[in-house]
This record gives C-alpha cells, sequence and structure tokens, in this order.
C-alpha cells in the first residue's frame, strides 16, 4: 500500500471540497490544480509530489492563484463531457495591453450588443456580443478601453436554450475603470486588416 506524506491546510470534509490546500516537507515544488470530482482520485498522488499544492473546484478559473500560491506547476482537469462549459466561463485572468500593427477600418459603430462592465473584487469583467455575420473562425477579438487595447476571450453566452457563440470577455484592474463612463471600442480581425464595429461610453453595471 502506497504511503504518503502529507498534510492538509484547514479543515476538510473530504476531497470533494471546493478548496484545499496540502503541504508535503520532503517534496519540493508548488502546483496549482484546477479540478472536477474526476479529480478526486487524483488528489493524494498530485498532493504527494509537490511541497505545497492547492486544489480548486472554482469556475470560472482564478488564474490569480497561480501568483498568490508562487506555483510552477498548473494543470487542469475537467471530465470530457464537461468540456463543452469551458467556453461559457473564461478563465479570471487580467488582461494585458496589446499594440495592433494591420491597417484598422471602422465599419459599424453598433454591430455588439448586451455590452456592460461588471466590477468582481480588483478586476472588472468586461463582455458583450457580437451580431451575427461580423466573425470568421479564426477571428480574434479585441477591446479598446479608454484608449488602451486588450485581447478578449471569445465567449458562448447561454440565451434561451441555445448558445450564443459570438460572445467575448475579458477582464481588466479595477482602478482602470472610470466611474464617469469609459470609451469602448470592439474591433475584430478580417484577413489582415482590423474592423472596429463598435465605439460607446459603457458605466460599470450598465447594459448599453
Amino acid at each position: 500500500m502506497m504511503k504518503y506524506i502529507i498534510a492538509v491546510a484547514g479543515k476538510i470534509n473530504s476531497n470533494f471540497d471546493p478548496r484545499i490546500t496540502t503541504v508535503n516537507p520532503v517534496k519540493e515544488g508548488s502546483l496549482v490544480m484546477y479540478r472536477d470530482s474526476f479529480g478526486n482520485a487524483l488528489l493524494p498522488y498530485m498532493a504527494d509530489a509537490y511541497a505545497n499544492a492547492y486544489f480548486s473546484r472554482g469556475i470560472p478559473y482564478q488564474l490569480s492563484d497561480v501568483d498568490t500560491m508562487n506555483a510552477d506547476t498548473v494543470v487542469i482537469e475537467r471530465a470530457e463531457r464537461f468540456l463543452p462549459e469551458m467556453s461559457q466561463f473564461p478563465p479570471v485572468l487580467t488582461a494585458k495591453e496589446v499594440s495592433l500593427t494591420g491597417e484598422e477600418e471602422s465599419t459599424a459603430t453598433d454591430a455588439a450588443w448586451d455590452v456592460k462592465m461588471k466590477p468582481q473584487g480588483t478586476v472588472v469583467q468586461v463582455s458583450g456580443r457580437i451580431k451575427e455575420g461580423y466573425l470568421d473562425t479564426d477571428s480574434r477579438i479585441y477591446l479598446r478601453i479608454n484608449g488602451t487595447v486588450y485581447e478578449a476571450f471569445p465567449m458562448d453566452i447561454a440565451d434561451g436554450d441555445r448558445l450564443d457563440d459570438n460572445g467575448f470577455c475579458l477582464y481588466m484592474p479595477a482602478e482602470l475603470a472610470l466611474a464617469d463612463g469609459n470609451d469602448l471600442e470592439v474591433l475584430i480581425t478580417k484577413g489582415d486588416k482590423y474592423l472596429n464595429i463598435y465605439k460607446n461610453i459603457i458605466e460599470e453595471d450598465i447594459i448599453q
């Protein structure tokens, strides 16, 4: 029988707990593992392999955990039948500034809808939908917010009994959101061009 030299930080009821932290004084390295119930059987083996391990069942994945735990290894375990759900819950990861180097063309100002900014702790979630017919399967989505450009995650949004696969989402630092309104533009790639398809002023918690 395999023996483990691990300790659990804090009180837990079982491997089903939403968050579990373990320590192993005879090993090295730090792990963050995002899992579902299928990861329960893996937990003791993974905990035994690292000096520090953090296991989370939370959705969406809070990727700030990686910095908080100073992890050198990140594992995502997800049952195959749940993989489609990942497109509905992009990870919470602060967007990085990007530079657009190609030609930019303004083709519309209202081709996005359900655009909103929602505070979530230290970040603000910016999300919305793009009207049918604008996106190709390989289109990238960018948001220019108060003059700074970020790349957004594509996102499926539940709409009754169907999924709208024209959604987008990104997370920006809360201190960059302006209380009196934010200039927001949506740009998408089309071939070698950037198409500017939406412009508006958006306030936090306001859908426009």
